[in-house]
This record gives structure tokens, C-alpha cells and sequence, in this order.
């Protein structure tokens, strides 16, 4: 696609979510490539977030703090479709709760497309089994009385897109995760609270294929063991069973634990008991970087403290999957690993914002990480993106490269990145979105900043211009 003119700057709030994937048939797997040993047997997939089932993969951007009719906080999610060319933004639209197919009304602060913190604003996959992906909207009130009408919403996928949903009833907690966690073939949501009810920490799980009416086929739980109650919670497959399981990043105040595995059965979750403690994490993916077939742990480790990274050098963990789970071969990668473009610094953010994907199209997942530049070189604390390749060794710095917002034109910005990896144009090829979101994750700034991109093979494809988006304050 071709470099557009500059993104719009306006008073926009705005945080840019990938949404999170659900499952796909063996089918839709892909091959090994030549000279890798084929993966072990496996049924779950990422289910590509393609609402309109044109066979490419949409953006989906959260727009929480956005007016919408004149009333604040009001949020809207935006889907820029993908097509042949790439994102195509001539027919990217706004949904809120101001379009007659979604379940309630626009209200102050409902700040729809935010979720709940620290669970995503969206997550996507074919929720009631018909083929499209369909679009999990967290809003308002996430659970209990009056959460119905004012609370979290399924939008329907169809040819047209999203255009119609229902109301998710969420019986208490947040919806931090979507997967197929009993291996049915459909998606499921997993929600959780600390005091769930006043008893025992837990996970709520409604289990898919959900009705037209937004219910789920059945429901069920899973305790959490004490130990962090602040939960966020990263979805895979780490066993290579075909079911999802789950990585929980977990802290208590300022103090990080190990993180925390549940793996996915045929009665739902059941923890993970590691003989080894896992790193501390406070973000993470899953990623078969190996090619082995099973989800690797692939961690930014504060140190034990959740206060640290903006005092210390960025660490990225990965802790390799096995058959039993989390494996016992693991490696620790910086700024300063060989082949690693940078120097580790205090506060260089290394590993603050991950996603995955096969960005150079050679059968391996890689992993992509914001970064922030050292004071001196280039405009202060300005946010770049490093892409770490994977291989038949695992994620090392072979062939690591680093690109900066000037690379395409875009405009540079003081925030960290963001990266997303989603192929949009269909050529087999991850691109990469990039852009500068707020210090905090529990705050929206009021500037839209920056989205740029480029391709896996380092083509810069230039900036997403969102000017025309319909239903965007001043359009």
C-alpha cells in the first residue's frame, strides 16, 4: 500500500487494540516449511480477526474516550477492513452504541471499546459458530446489576461487517481472554475476579458457540491460587494439544509474582504446576517461535517489581512449550544481546509492548517489541519497534532489526509504541502497525497520535491516514 498523508492529530482518545484471537479448523493450518520438522499435532489456531469473510484480516482500533453526540467518554471502535491492497481505509467505519444494531445507548463515561482494566477493550472470533468472526466490545460496567444494557456487547460478523450484536451478560469479574479452552471448536471467554461474589478468587468461563441473544452454551469456573491479584491474562496454546491455555501476569501492589499457567482441557482450566518458578511478567505473548508446534512463553521480566521498567533495562524472558506445558529450556534476551540493534539503558523499555506474528514469511514466529530511544540520540524518549526473528534455535538476535517512526514519513512522538502484527493485505507476510500510546495503559491521552507501518520484509508502507473515518468528532 502507499504512504497516505499524515495521520490525524486531533483530541481524540485513543488506544489501539489488535483484537485478540479465537480458533480456527486443522485444515486451516499451515504447512511446515522445508527443512523444519512438522509441528507436533495440534488443532488451535488464531482465528484472523476478518469480520466481513473477505479472507483478510481487519484492524480493529479502540476509541474509548471519543464524544460521541455530543456526550463525552462515550467510546466507539473503529475497523478499517483489509483488502487485496492492505488496510483499506476508504471504508473504515465507527460502531458505537449510537448505530441501531448495537444492544444500548451512548451514556458519559461508558467508554465503549475500553474494557476494564486490566482486561482488553476487544477480542475476536467466530463466537456463534457461523463462520465470521464476530467482536467482543468491553464497556461500562462489566458485571453485575444493570450490566446487561450499559455493559459489554457481541458484535455480529457478516458481509457487511459489524453492524448488529447483543448484550453480554457477565456475571461478575471482567472478560480478560477468548479460546477455545475445552477443544470443541468454538470460542470461548474466560472472565475472573480477585473476590469473586465474596469468595475465593476464580475464573468465570462462558463456553461457545453463544446465541444470537449473547448467551453462552454453558458456563463454568476454575479456582486461582493466592498470589497476585492484579491478573492479566495472555492466551495460547503451550502444550500443543489443540486447546487454549492461559499465562496469567500477576502482581500485588508494586511487588511482581511468577507467572501463573493454566492449561486447557476438556473440563476447562486446570493450573499448571511447574517445578521451576516461572519469571515475573508484566506483558507477554505467546509465540511457537521454535516451530515445534507448541506456544512459547515470551515475557518482558520487571525484575520483581512492576515499578522497575521505567528505572532499569528492558528484559524479554521466554520460556519454551512442551508437551507438559512450560518447558524447562528457557533464555533471557536485552538490547544488549548479539545482533540486537541498541544498547540496554535504564528505562529503554525493551519488551514494554509485544506482539507476534511471521513477519518474514519463513514458517517461524517472530516477535515484534517497542522500544524507546536513549536520551541524546534522536528526539527524547521517541518510541521505536524491534523485530526479533524466529527460528529453528528459538528468538535470538539473528537478523533483529529496528525501525523508527522517520522511517515512513510519520511524525515522531515522545510516547512508547505500541506495535500490532496482522496480515491485512493476504501475501502470506505479517505487516507490523505501530503506534505511540499513553505512559499508563489505565489512561487514554487526548491526541490521537501517530499509526504507521511497514512490511515483514522492511518495506515502509507508510501512514494510515484516518481523516475520513465516518462518525469521528469533526467529521
Amino acid at each position: 500500500m502507499p504512504p497516505t498523508s499524515t495521520a490525524r492529530a486531533g483530541t481524540v482518545a485513543a488506544v489501539l487494540s489488535l483484537a485478540v484471537a479465537g480458533c480456527a479448523t486443522p485444515a486451516d493450518a499451515p504447512a511446515p516449511p522445508d527443512g523444519r520438522a512438522s509441528p507436533a499435532p495440534q488443532t488451535y489456531r488464531p482465528h484472523p480477526a476478518d469480520f466481513d469473510g473477505d479472507g483478510h484480516e481487519d484492524l480493529v482500533l479502540a476509541l474509548p474516550a471519543v464524544e460521541i453526540d455530543g456526550t463525552p467518554d462515550a467510546g466507539c471502535v473503529v475497523v478499517v477492513p483489509g483488502s487485496a491492497d492492505g488496510p483499506d481505509v476508504s471504508s473504515a467505519r465507527a460502531v458505537s452504541r449510537a448505530d441501531e444494531g448495537v444492544p444500548g445507548s451512548v451514556a458519559e463515561g461508558d467508554r465503549f471499546g475500553g474494557g476494564s482494566w486490566p482486561g482488553p477493550g476487544t477480542l475476536a472470533g467466530d463466537l456463534d459458530g457461523d463462520g465470521l468472526t464476530d467482536l467482543f466490545v468491553g464497556a461500562g460496567h462489566q458485571g453485575g446489576e444493570g450490566s446487561a444494557g450499559q455493559g459489554p456487547v457481541l458484535l455480529w460478523g457478516s458481509g457487511d461487517g459489524l453492524v448488529t450484536g447483543a448484550a453480554l451478560d457477565v456475571p461478575y469479574g471482567s472478560v480478560e481472554a477468548i479460546g477455545d479452552f475445552d477443544g470443541d471448536g468454538h470460542p470461548d471467554l474466560v472472565h475472573h475476579d480477585a473476590q469473586a461474589g465474596g469468595g475465593p478468587a476464580e475464573f468465570g468461563l462462558l463456553y461457545g458457540p453463544f446465541s444470537r441473544e449473547g448467551g453462552p452454551d454453558r458456563t463454568g469456573s476454575a479456582p486461582i491460587e493466592p498470589g497476585g491479584d492484579d491478573l492479566s491474562l495472555v492466551p495460547g496454546d503451550v502444550n500443543g494439544d489443540g486447546r487454549t491455555d492461559l499465562v496469567g501476569l500477576r502482581s500485588f501492589e508494586e511487588t511482581a509474582h511468577s507467572a501463573g499457567v493454566w492449561l486447557g482441557s476438556a473440563d476447562g482450566l486446570q493450573r499448571y504446576e511447574s517445578d521451576e518458578p516461572l519469571p515475573t511478567a508484566d506483558e507477554g505473548t505467546v509465540a511457537d517461535v521454535d516451530g515445534d508446534g507448541y506456544g512459547d512463553l515470551v515475557l518482558r521480566d520487571p525484575g520483581g517489581s512492576v515499578e522497575n521498567p521505567p528505572h532499569v533495562p528492558g528484559e524479554i524472558a521466554v520460556v519454551y512449550g512442551s508437551p507438559d506445558g512450560p518447558g524447562d529450556r528457557r533464555a533471557a534476551l536485552t538490547l544488549d544481546t548479539e545482533g540486537v540493534p541498541g544498547d540496554s539503558f535504564e528505562g529503554d523499555r525493551f519488551g514494554g509492548s509485544l506482539a507476534s506474528g511471521d513477519v518474514d514469511g519463513d514458517g517461524y514466529t517472530d516477535v515484534v517489541t517497542g522500544v524507546r530511544r536513549p536520551s541524546g540520540d534522536g528526539p527524547v524518549d521517541a518510541g521505536d519497534v524491534v523485530v526479533l526473528r524466529g527460528g529453528p534455535e528459538g528468538l535470538t538476535g539473528n537478523g533483529a532489526v529496528r525501525y523508527g517512526p522517520e522511517d515512513v514519513g510519520a511524525p515522531v512522538s515522545s510516547h512508547d509504541s505500541q506495535p500490532l502484527a496482522l496480515d491485512a493485505d493476504g501475501d502470506g507476510l505479517t505487516e507490523v502497525f505501530v503506534r505511540s500510546r499513553p505512559e499508563s495503559a489505565q489512561t487514554y491521552p487526548e491526541v490521537l497520535g501517530s499509526l504507521w507501518m511497514f512490511h515483514g520484509d522492511g518495506e515502509p508502507a507508510g501512514i494510515l491516514d484516518l481523516t475520513g473515518v465516518p462518525s469521528l468528532p469533526g467529521e
